[in-house]
């Protein structure tokens, strides 16, 4: 099986104040790059990142050794957008993986063992990871789904989506799901530089 990382870096949160992909997750390391560093130990064939919102800036900013950029113009029309970008990108190429793994770089926690759990799970049109009773993401993603996806609507979020596919498998993970930095105070629970200041 040929698999391809898709991580979606394309938005940019109303409730951050900071650049959403440059904004500083340790010193010298941007949230964007910490993500990506995490995706290049994945065990798949090809790693795509997918931006949009202020694409030039973030490319200029960035060393992208690893990764294909594809730039979504049309981000701002909804979740789905984006990764319809990736895939139009891998489709269009001879030799088009069987499937995709995605996740998306404004959660930069993902536990080690889930990407192993999610490729080794096999049958199913899509694999999703259940934290603790709740689906989040990586999910993986096979070519069956490639015309459903292609089809379905910008505003209708993957996992929201998956919830009408029959064939879905879950794989459990015994940790609670990345937090998503989409704010201010989201951020300042989880960066680095800012934990040995939280109470406990």
């Amino acid at each position: 099986m040929t698999v391809t990382a898709v991580l979606i870096a394309s938005g940019q949160s109303v409730g951050l104040t900071e650049h959403q992909q440059l904004l500083t997750w340790v010193e010298g390391e941007s949230l964007l790059e910490h993500v990506m560093r995490q995706v290049v130990s994945w065990p798949v064939d090809e790693r795509i990142v997918v931006l949009g919102h202020d694409a030039d800036t973030v490319i200029e900013a960035l060393e992208w050794d690893g990764f294909t950029v594809v730039v979504d113009y049309d981000w701002e029309l909804g979740p789905m957008s984006s990764l319809r970008a990736a895939l139009d990108h891998v489709m269009r190429r001879t030799g088009s993986p069987s499937a995709v793994l995605v996740c998306h770089a404004n959660q930069p926690e993902f536990p080690s063992d889930a990407i192993d759990l999610l490729l080794e799970e096999e049958g199913s049109l899509a694999v999703v990871p259940v934290y603790r009773y709740e689906r989040g993401y990586p999910v993986l993603l096979r070519s069956g789904l490639w015309d459903r996806l292609m089809s379905s609507d910008d505003t209708t979020e993957l996992l929201t989506m998956l919830e009408t596919v029959p064939n879905v498998s879950e794989v459990r993970i015994d940790a609670l799901p990345a937090r998503r930095i989409d704010t201010d105070r989201a951020l300042t629970f989880v960066r680095p530089d800012t934990q040995s200041g939280q109470s406990h």
